[in-house]
Protein backbone atom coordinates (compact mmCIF):
# COMPACT_ATOMS: atom_id res chain seq x y z
CA UNK A 1 0.00 0.00 0.00
CA UNK A 2 2.63 2.61 0.95
CA UNK A 3 4.49 1.59 -2.45
CA UNK A 4 1.05 2.38 -4.45
CA UNK A 5 0.30 5.59 -2.40
CA UNK A 6 3.94 6.67 -3.36
CA UNK A 7 3.74 5.62 -7.01
CA UNK A 8 0.60 7.95 -7.51
CA UNK A 9 1.74 10.65 -5.70
CA UNK A 10 5.13 10.60 -8.02
CA UNK A 11 2.83 10.05 -11.37
CA UNK A 12 -0.28 12.26 -9.94
CA UNK A 13 -2.77 9.78 -10.17
CA UNK A 14 -5.83 9.73 -8.26
CA UNK A 15 -6.09 6.71 -5.79
CA UNK A 16 -9.07 4.88 -4.00
CA UNK A 17 -8.41 3.16 -0.67
CA UNK A 18 -11.50 0.88 0.06
CA UNK A 19 -12.07 1.16 4.50
CA UNK A 20 -14.93 -0.73 6.51
CA UNK A 21 -16.53 0.14 9.11
CA UNK A 22 -14.42 -2.76 11.00
CA UNK A 23 -12.27 0.62 11.47
CA UNK A 24 -14.10 1.45 14.38
CA UNK A 25 -13.96 0.23 17.90
CA UNK A 26 -15.41 -0.14 21.11
CA UNK A 27 -14.64 3.42 22.29
CA UNK A 28 -16.32 4.89 19.09
CA UNK A 29 -19.11 6.57 19.71
CA UNK A 30 -22.77 5.17 18.40
CA UNK A 31 -25.76 5.22 16.87
CA UNK A 32 -24.89 7.14 15.00
CA UNK A 33 -21.28 6.76 14.19
CA UNK A 34 -19.93 10.18 12.34
CA UNK A 35 -17.34 10.24 9.93
CA UNK A 36 -14.48 12.02 11.88
CA UNK A 37 -14.52 10.42 15.80
CA UNK A 38 -12.54 8.05 18.00
CA UNK A 39 -11.71 4.89 15.86
CA UNK A 40 -9.06 2.63 18.24
CA UNK A 41 -9.97 -0.48 15.93
CA UNK A 42 -9.31 -3.98 18.50
CA UNK A 43 -8.84 -6.10 15.25
CA UNK A 44 -5.74 -6.09 12.73
CA UNK A 45 -8.16 -5.74 9.73
CA UNK A 46 -9.50 -2.31 11.43
CA UNK A 47 -5.91 -1.06 12.17
CA UNK A 48 -4.84 -1.96 8.97
CA UNK A 49 -7.92 -0.03 7.59
CA UNK A 50 -6.85 3.12 9.58
CA UNK A 51 -3.72 2.77 9.17
CA UNK A 52 -4.76 3.45 5.02
CA UNK A 53 -7.26 6.11 5.83
CA UNK A 54 -4.62 8.33 7.66
CA UNK A 55 -1.39 7.41 4.89
CA UNK A 56 -3.72 8.49 2.32
CA UNK A 57 -5.21 11.70 4.13
CA UNK A 58 -1.63 12.43 4.73
CA UNK A 59 -0.16 12.62 1.59
CA UNK A 60 -3.23 14.51 0.28
CA UNK A 61 -3.18 17.21 2.98
CA UNK A 62 0.82 16.56 2.53
CA UNK A 63 1.75 16.33 -1.18
CA UNK A 64 -2.56 17.30 -2.94
CA UNK A 65 -2.45 13.61 -3.45
CA UNK A 66 -6.38 13.27 -5.02
CA UNK A 67 -6.91 10.06 -1.97
CA UNK A 68 -11.25 8.86 -1.53
CA UNK A 69 -11.79 6.75 0.53
CA UNK A 70 -15.20 4.76 1.38
CA UNK A 71 -16.06 3.35 4.84
CA UNK A 72 -18.35 0.45 3.37
CA UNK A 73 -20.84 -1.62 5.69
CA UNK A 74 -21.81 -5.22 5.00
CA UNK A 75 -22.10 -5.57 1.35
CA UNK A 76 -25.18 -8.11 -0.09
CA UNK A 77 -25.55 -9.62 -3.24
CA UNK A 78 -25.91 -13.05 -3.99
CA UNK A 79 -21.99 -14.04 -4.53
CA UNK A 80 -20.92 -16.58 -2.11
CA UNK A 81 -20.02 -14.71 1.35
CA UNK A 82 -15.93 -14.29 2.64
CA UNK A 83 -16.56 -15.47 5.91
CA UNK A 84 -16.75 -12.24 7.62
CA UNK A 85 -19.07 -10.66 10.49
CA UNK A 86 -21.93 -9.12 7.80
CA UNK A 87 -21.46 -12.34 5.57
CA UNK A 88 -24.30 -13.75 7.94
CA UNK A 89 -26.82 -12.11 5.54
CA UNK A 90 -25.52 -13.31 2.54
CA UNK A 91 -24.77 -17.29 4.06
CA UNK A 92 -28.32 -17.27 4.43
CA UNK A 93 -29.60 -17.19 1.08
CA UNK A 94 -27.15 -20.06 0.24
CA UNK A 95 -27.34 -22.30 2.59
CA UNK A 96 -31.22 -21.63 3.13
CA UNK A 97 -31.90 -22.06 -0.78
CA UNK A 98 -29.67 -25.54 -1.15
CA UNK A 99 -30.43 -26.91 1.93
CA UNK A 100 -33.76 -25.38 3.77
CA UNK A 101 -31.50 -24.48 6.87
CA UNK A 102 -29.23 -22.08 8.16
CA UNK A 103 -26.71 -21.91 11.87
CA UNK A 104 -26.14 -17.91 12.58
CA UNK A 105 -22.89 -17.60 13.91
CA UNK A 106 -24.35 -13.81 15.33
CA UNK A 107 -26.78 -13.64 18.02
CA UNK A 108 -30.68 -12.66 16.94
CA UNK A 109 -30.61 -9.12 17.95
CA UNK A 110 -27.02 -8.15 16.97
CA UNK A 111 -28.01 -5.14 14.89
CA UNK A 112 -25.16 -4.25 11.67
CA UNK A 113 -24.83 -1.88 9.12
CA UNK A 114 -25.85 -3.01 5.35
CA UNK A 115 -25.93 -2.65 1.97
CA UNK A 116 -27.09 -4.12 -1.29
CA UNK A 117 -24.59 -4.01 -3.82
CA UNK A 118 -25.92 -1.87 -6.69
CA UNK A 119 -25.89 0.85 -4.34
CA UNK A 120 -22.85 0.13 -3.12
CA UNK A 121 -21.47 0.05 -6.71
CA UNK A 122 -23.21 3.44 -7.30
CA UNK A 123 -22.29 4.98 -4.36
CA UNK A 124 -18.95 4.38 -4.82
CA UNK A 125 -19.22 5.24 -8.86
CA UNK A 126 -20.48 8.95 -7.98
CA UNK A 127 -18.23 9.29 -5.01
CA UNK A 128 -15.18 8.97 -7.36
CA UNK A 129 -17.09 11.38 -9.92
CA UNK A 130 -17.42 13.74 -7.12
CA UNK A 131 -15.22 17.19 -8.35
CA UNK A 132 -12.32 17.61 -5.62
CA UNK A 133 -13.47 21.30 -4.67
CA UNK A 134 -16.77 19.65 -3.49
CA UNK A 135 -15.51 16.78 -0.95
CA UNK A 136 -14.81 18.59 2.89
CA UNK A 137 -12.90 15.27 3.71
CA UNK A 138 -11.26 12.23 2.30
CA UNK A 139 -12.98 9.37 4.05
CA UNK A 140 -16.41 9.46 4.00
CA UNK A 141 -18.76 6.35 6.22
CA UNK A 142 -21.46 4.41 3.77
CA UNK A 143 -24.77 4.13 4.72
CA UNK A 144 -28.22 2.83 3.79
CA UNK A 145 -29.73 0.25 6.29
CA UNK A 146 -29.25 -2.13 9.42
CA UNK A 147 -31.41 -4.55 10.64
CA UNK A 148 -30.74 -7.58 12.73
CA UNK A 149 -30.35 -11.65 11.88
CA UNK A 150 -33.98 -11.58 13.06
CA UNK A 151 -35.11 -8.81 11.42
CA UNK A 152 -33.80 -10.18 7.97
CA UNK A 153 -34.71 -14.01 8.93
CA UNK A 154 -38.43 -12.96 9.27
CA UNK A 155 -38.52 -10.93 6.03
CA UNK A 156 -36.67 -14.63 4.25
CA UNK A 157 -39.40 -16.91 5.93
CA UNK A 158 -42.23 -15.00 4.09
CA UNK A 159 -40.25 -16.08 0.83
CA UNK A 160 -38.99 -19.76 2.48
CA UNK A 161 -41.42 -21.20 5.33
CA UNK A 162 -39.83 -24.11 5.69
CA UNK A 163 -36.95 -22.23 6.18
CA UNK A 164 -35.14 -23.34 9.84
CA UNK A 165 -33.14 -20.66 11.72
CA UNK A 166 -30.91 -21.53 14.75
CA UNK A 167 -28.00 -19.60 16.35
CA UNK A 168 -25.00 -20.67 17.56
CA UNK A 169 -22.56 -17.33 18.13
CA UNK A 170 -18.92 -17.71 17.52
CA UNK A 171 -15.53 -15.77 18.03
CA UNK A 172 -17.78 -13.37 14.58
CA UNK A 173 -20.13 -12.24 17.68
CA UNK A 174 -16.93 -10.84 19.95
CA UNK A 175 -15.51 -9.23 16.70
CA UNK A 176 -19.23 -7.28 16.56
CA UNK A 177 -18.62 -6.02 19.86
CA UNK A 178 -15.05 -4.48 19.24
CA UNK A 179 -17.01 -2.57 16.23
CA UNK A 180 -19.42 -2.25 18.37
CA UNK A 181 -21.71 -0.01 16.10
CA UNK A 182 -24.71 -0.46 14.30
CA UNK A 183 -25.64 3.14 12.38
CA UNK A 184 -23.19 5.74 11.26
CA UNK A 185 -23.95 9.43 10.76
CA UNK A 186 -26.92 9.89 8.37
CA UNK A 187 -28.17 12.53 5.59
CA UNK A 188 -29.63 14.96 8.78
CA UNK A 189 -25.79 15.27 9.53
CA UNK A 190 -24.52 15.83 6.09
CA UNK A 191 -22.50 18.90 5.43
CA UNK A 192 -21.85 17.50 1.79
CA UNK A 193 -24.27 18.73 -1.35
CA UNK A 194 -22.31 15.79 -3.32
CA UNK A 195 -24.55 12.41 -2.61
CA UNK A 196 -28.05 10.95 -3.40
CA UNK A 197 -30.48 8.63 -1.69
CA UNK A 198 -29.99 4.75 -1.94
CA UNK A 199 -32.17 3.66 -4.56
CA UNK A 200 -32.02 0.26 -4.11
CA UNK A 201 -31.00 -0.84 -0.53
CA UNK A 202 -34.22 -2.23 1.48
CA UNK A 203 -35.19 -5.79 3.04
CA UNK A 204 -37.69 -6.15 0.11
CA UNK A 205 -34.66 -6.68 -1.69
CA UNK A 206 -34.27 -10.52 -0.61
CA UNK A 207 -37.05 -11.59 -3.49
CA UNK A 208 -33.86 -10.07 -6.05
CA UNK A 209 -31.35 -11.97 -3.91
CA UNK A 210 -33.09 -15.02 -3.85
CA UNK A 211 -33.64 -15.10 -8.08
CA UNK A 212 -29.68 -14.43 -7.69
CA UNK A 213 -30.27 -10.63 -9.54
CA UNK A 214 -32.40 -7.43 -9.34
CA UNK A 215 -36.20 -7.04 -9.84
CA UNK A 216 -37.99 -5.34 -12.88
CA UNK A 217 -35.88 -2.22 -13.70
CA UNK A 218 -32.74 -3.19 -12.09
CA UNK A 219 -34.95 -2.64 -8.65
CA UNK A 220 -36.81 -4.40 -6.42
CA UNK A 221 -40.26 -3.57 -6.82
CA UNK A 222 -41.54 -2.34 -3.25
CA UNK A 223 -37.84 -0.15 -2.78
CA UNK A 224 -38.61 3.17 -3.10
CA UNK A 225 -37.07 5.56 -5.31
CA UNK A 226 -35.35 8.27 -4.80
CA UNK A 227 -33.34 9.15 -7.50
CA UNK A 228 -33.58 13.05 -7.43
CA UNK A 229 -32.90 13.57 -3.88
CA UNK A 230 -29.44 15.03 -3.03
CA UNK A 231 -27.57 15.46 0.44
CA UNK A 232 -27.09 19.00 1.59
CA UNK A 233 -26.79 20.28 4.75
CA UNK A 234 -30.72 21.58 5.35
CA UNK A 235 -31.83 17.70 4.68
CA UNK A 236 -35.12 16.88 6.54
CA UNK A 237 -35.13 13.18 5.99
CA UNK A 238 -33.54 10.80 7.93
CA UNK A 239 -34.73 8.18 6.12
CA UNK A 240 -37.40 7.29 3.41
CA UNK A 241 -39.19 4.53 5.22
CA UNK A 242 -40.87 1.63 2.72
CA UNK A 243 -44.28 0.82 3.25
CA UNK A 244 -44.30 -2.58 2.77
CA UNK A 245 -41.40 -3.15 5.75
CA UNK A 246 -40.01 -1.43 8.62
CA UNK A 247 -36.64 -1.30 7.07
CA UNK A 248 -35.37 2.25 5.98
CA UNK A 249 -33.01 3.63 2.67
CA UNK A 250 -30.65 6.05 3.71
CA UNK A 251 -28.40 8.16 2.23
CA UNK A 252 -24.98 6.91 0.82
CA UNK A 253 -22.28 8.69 2.62
CA UNK A 254 -22.24 11.45 4.49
Amino acid sequence: MHNVIELAKQYKLRIFIPSTIGAFGPDSPRNPTPNVTVQRPRTIYGVSKVHAELLGEYYHHRFGLDFRCLRFPGVISSDPPGGGTTDYAVAVFHEGLLNKKYECYLEPTTRLPMIYIEDCLSALFQFLNTPNELLRRRVYNVTAMSFTPEELFSELLKYIPDLKITYKPDKRQHIERLIAINDVTSIGKSSDNIGRFAEVTSIITLGAIQSGGSGAGGRPAHCPRQAGHKFSTIAKHDGIGDGNTNMICRGWWS
